[in-house]
């Protein structure tokens, strides 16, 4: 199936997966005859599905890939979820803490605190989701997933590879989607306050109140903030969190919620493009500290999203339900950006730093932008007989609206002088005297200020469709799901239409196969179908990219469910794919010519395929033992970059925590590792300032731990130690993007103290 292309991986992390696969396994079968604790997920009639109850690794029922409420082994797609617990443990407090301890899930960082681009099964991911309405999540100019604050949800489901049902695209990446924490029936409280590394400072306070005696009137307010600096000089994170919501029961089978989210981020230090040159002039390589930051002391990122969510769930009889959602967004995006980096420009003024001081040029870059999305999805689920067998029913209507409003700007010097652009890559006027002085202030060319022009540019997209999908038990053994959408979708450019599809079938086969009460095989089929949000030169809306995914595998389960684990084989193949549109140089070109309006693309990217298989497990081992782990293996056969990676070939991951027995039971150790292969570059941007385009480089391999301790002082009081990157390792989140490098975080250091009440 996979050709002569698809290698053997190497033995080291093949074989750690495996063998830690097979230990789980055997270990829980030793557990077989152990009495569990039972976990009570019920209270005054309360049935909840958040993972904040079991505290545990565990897996609850997930919905992302069908919308039926299926666990893990039902479903015929890679699903996995990081619950609370693991976030906790793991002290995750943003979005990038999250995706880069799951399975499958690489990163691609751009710039210090701007673009972020996750990656699953060879594509970026697009389909970002908070309660199942989509939002636009990705870390970019102008979204919002760089204010995603991990306080606010109670976990984060992950599907990996297609889903065209649910959502408006079939893109065969993956979907996030991230679950709000509920207001329940009984009262609880914490707080928290987290002191570390860097003058680390993030508090937490989470309050559960039921308004009414029964609980029927309840509510939860969450707050959590930061102010701290990175480990760069000049560095600055500041952040605010806020969640409020009230359900009610307004009968016994209808329940209503209203809530309010509050998410803003400040990135004092950010940059446009790299952080740290790796080739000086000459061509010799650079050996920069990686507290060293190349930004003006006045450059920052923010971003802020307000978001009105409202829902209301009615049970028709027991076993028929339905749910209505909406949700209101404003958010807000500021790029106030200076940074010295190598660009664009004739030879002798293309920024490459000279050893004695000279050569080095601020590059600046101002955006400013307001989204709006608007979200509304109807779903009704449940239960029928036929033909002596139970079968489950899914059907439902969802419509985004987004739109987006670039506001045109007019930017001046410190001196108050007009300048003809506030993207300025290589300008006189900018001259950097001595870089050297520059990175141990970020003060020597003063602030550069804008104005709104009100030549604004506004794009929008309206997305609407309907979808159906049925699991029939066609024998004890075999369920079988098949479903359809039916979608539509416009795109507008300054109110004119700049692209559309409409009666978009989208079909989607799934069929599991029970080989025994402990092992099921598994195979699904979607068509992939996605209207791209790129755009080309002159701000017109890419055409969709089409294409097929395919995946099968064997998944199982044991001790009841709470631990399970997946063996998945997946393959996709892909044409018209986004490809960056470039001048006769290799430069990128950008929409209107403004890389503030974004990077141009064409359809160009055609044939692209992905082939693959993953390990993936999760759950309690024993009451006190919580795992987490996976591995992926990754081919991808792009015509287009056939001597680029922008996913790493092996990657590998597993976390882990122990609560220890007799007179040590108050302490819980953990830890855990991420190692991922290197991946073939070139420099982007700009090339090698000796050699020209003709060289290649490598985003180098690393495998990174990290340790975690938590001691119960009392009932009511934690304190956790976490240990990132343990030893110390020196790696790169970017290597030769504008012919520069990100440094990863150093080791650092957490502590935090949760008291609960």
């Amino acid at each position: 199936m996979f050709g002569k292309s698809f290698q053997r991986p190497p033995v080291k992390p093949a074989l750690l997966a495996l063998a830690a696969q097979a230990f789980f396994m055997q270990a829980a079968l030793a557990q077989q005859d152990v009495q569990l604790d039972v976990v009570e997920v019920k209270a005054r009639g309360e049935i909840t599905n958040a993972s904040e109850v079991t505290r545990s690794y565990e897996n609850p029922a997930v919905s992302a890939s069908t919308g039926l409420a299926l666990t893990r082994r039902e479903t015929p797609q890679s699903v996995s979820t990081l619950t609370r617990q693991q976030m906790d443990d793991e002290n995750v407090e943003t979005l990038d803490d999250a995706l880069l301890h799951a399975t499958g899930i690489s990163a691609t960082q751009l710039d210090v605190g701007v673009r972020t681009t996750y990656r699953a099964r060879g594509f970026a991911i697009s389909n970002f989701r908070v309660d199942g309405a989509k939002i636009d999540g990705e870390t970019s100019f102008a979204g919002s997933g760089q204010s995603l604050n991990m306080d606010l949800y109670d976990r984060v489901e992950i599907l990996r590879g297609a889903n065209g049902l649910l959502g408006a695209t079939g893109d065969p990446s993956g979907t996030i989607d991230l679950v709000r924490k509920e207001a329940r029936k009984t009262r609880f409280g914490a707080a928290s306050v987290t002191f570390g590394s860097w003058n680390k400072r993030h508090l937490m306070l989470d309050l559960n109140q039921p308004l009414t005696q029964d609980g029927s009137v309840r509510s939860r307010l969450v707050l959590s903030g930061d102010d701290s600096d990175g480990f760069r000089d000049r560095e600055q994170d500041k952040s605010l969190g806020l969640l409020a919501s009230v359900t009610a029961d307004l009968s016994a089978d209808t329940r209503a919620g209203l809530g309010f989210q509050l998410e803003r981020r400040r990135i004092n230090g950010a940059t446009w493009g790299t952080n740290v040159p790796i080739w000086f002039s000459d061509g010799s390589t650079t050996h920069f500290s990686r507290s060293m930051s190349a930004s003006a002391d006045w450059s920052y990122s923010l971003r802020e999203t307000r978001t009105l969510f409202a829902n209301l769930e009615h049970r028709i009889d027991s076993n028929w339900s339905t749910r209505l959602t909406g949700s209101i967004a404003q958010g807000e995006a500021r790029n106030h950006l200076a940074v010295s980096k190598a660009n664009s420009g004739s030879t002798a003024t293309r920024g490459f730093w000279n050893q004695d001081g000279t050569g080095a040029y601020l590059n600046t870059m101002f955006q400013e932008s307001d989204n709006q999305t608007r979200n509304i999805q109807w779903t009704v689920n449940g239960n029928y007989p036929f033909a002596g067998r139970s079968h489950q029913f899914m059907a439902g209507l969802n419509a985004s609206d987004s739109k987006t409003t670039t506001f045109g700007l007019q930017c001046r010097d410190a001196a108050g002088v007009a300048l003809a652009s506030c993207m300025n890559r290589i300008s006189s006027r900018f001259a950097i005297g001595d870089w050297r002085e520059f990175i141990a202030s970020g003060s020597s060319i003063g602030e550069v200020t804008s104005t709104r022009t009100g030549l604004n540019t506004t794009t929008r997209q309206k997305t609407y469709g309907g979808y159906v999908a049925n699991r029939f038990k066609i024998t004890d053994p075999l369920a079988v799901i098949a479903g359809a959408r039916l979608g539509w979708q416009s795109n507008y450019a300054n109110g004119a239409v700049s692209s559309s599809f409409s009666h978009q079938v989208t079909p989607y086969l799934g069929a599991v196969y029970d080989l025994s009460s402990n092992y099921s095989l598994y195979a699904s089929y979607t068509d992939v179908f996605e209207a791209q949000t790129q755009r080309k030169t002159n701000g017109d809306y890419l055409s969709p990219k089409t294409g097929t995914a395919f995946e099968t595998g064997i998944k199982g389960e044991w001790l009841d469910g709470q631990i399970d684990g997946s063996l998945a084989v997946f393959y996709s193949k892909q044409k018209d794919l986004a490809t960056i549109a470039r001048d006769a140089e290799g430069n990128p070109l950008y929409v209107n010519g403004n890389e503030a309006d974004g990077i141009a693309y064409v359809n160009g990217a055609s044939g692209v395929r992905t082939r693959g298989f993953e390990l993936d497990f999760s759950g309690r081992i024993t009451p006190h033992w919580n795992v987490y782990g996976g591995y992926t293996f990754l081919s991808v056969d792009n015509p287009n970059s056939p001597t680029t990676d922008n996913d790493p070939r092996h990657l590998f991951r597993l976390n882990t925590s122990y609560r220890l027995p007799g007179a040590w039971k108050k302490l819980t150790i953990g830890g855990g590792l991420t190692t991922q292969s290197a991946m073939r570059q070139a420099p982007t941007g700009t090339s090698h300032p000796t050699l020209g385009s003709n060289v290649n480089i490598d985003l180098k391999g690393y495998t990174l731990y990290h340790a975690m301790a938590r001691y119960d002082i009392n009932k009511n009081l934690v304190a956790t130690l976490n240990i990132s990157n343990l030893f110390d390792k020196t790696y790169y989140r970017q290597y030769g993007f504008y012919s520069g490098a990100i440094y990863g975080e150093p080791r650092a250091f957490r502590l935090t103290l949760r008291a609960s009440f």
